[in-house]
């Protein structure tokens, strides 16, 4: 407890776990880097960057330690504990080669109503290898989740197992409902997972969010039904939005 009688959150506790590693390293390896698995300790992986350099990711108890390999001698490494960690990390690592570069993921983007296929491959560039965990939309829609579902196959992001869908009662009512338990229950059996739709009274919250693991949001300036305009999206830590969207949660009615 501080002298002014606050108190601060305890510390967040390790987040990084091997499904995490195994999604970013596909998504490497999708990208052609040539991404391998310790024939011994499946926890255990390496980027070979060339014939002298390569990476090697071991992951445990919710860290993992990225080390940078000259042949067989490890000459730099770096301890991480979330998967942005692990990003840059191996991005960190991998500039001390001689004349190796590597991309970075970007943290923001445009969209334009003109580029609706880039628009789709801009935003799941954004969610990378992250799966989304929470959908935040009042004007939320079963043709919305469908085009979540496409965003996603631009990219190797997912939707996490237990998903929450948050929309508003004014897309439930009327003589042809937008937002049904009906379109909810079929997306998800397609995506083969389970999941949860409730509804607020009212439009009264306007942000549109998706909560991604790893502690993220990916903030959207528009509706998931609504994309191609033109509109700036980004990522940020979820510190606001994640207990937003939790009191929102907690206030709002399941769809039937």
């Amino acid at each position: 407890m501080s002298s002014d009688g606050g108190t601060f959150p305890p510390l967040p506790t390790n987040q990084l776990g091997i499904d995490d590693v195994v999604r970013y390293l596909t998504t490497l390896n999708n990208e052609g880097h040539r991404v391998y698995r310790d024939s011994c300790h499946d926890e255990v992986f390496f980027v070979q960057l060339n014939d002298s350099y390569r990476i090697r990711i071991s992951v445990s108890g919710g860290r993992s330690q990225v080390q940078l390999h000259y042949l067989d001698n490890d000459i730099s490494f770096l301890n991480v504990s979330s998967l942005d960690g692990l990003e840059e990390a191996v991005g960190a690592l991998v500039i001390r080669v001689p004349g190796m570069k590597w991309p970075f993921r970007p943290t923001a983007g445009r969209l334009s109503a003109t580029t609706p296929a880039t628009n789709y491959r801009t935003i799941s560039q954004l969610v990378g290898s992250k799966q989304v965990e929470a959908v935040f939309d009042p004007y939320l829609t079963n043709g919305s989740l469908e085009e979540l579902r496409v965003i996603l196959s631009f990219g190797d992001g997912s939707v996490a197992n237990g998903v929450r869908l948050l929309g508003s009662a004014q897309t439930t009512t009327g003589s042809n409902p937008k937002f049904t338990k009906a379109g909810v229950d079929a997306w998800l059996l397609q995506l083969r997972i389970s999941g949860e739709a409730r509804v607020v009274k009212a439009r009264s919250e306007h942000r549109r969010f998706l909560l991604l693991s790893g502690s993220h949001s990916l903030l959207l300036g528009h509706s998931l039904n609504s994309i191609h305009k033109n509109e700036a999206v980004r990522v940020e830590s979820d510190t606001a939005d994640r207990p937003l969207f939790d009191a929102k949660w907690d206030e709002a009615a399941t769809l039937t």
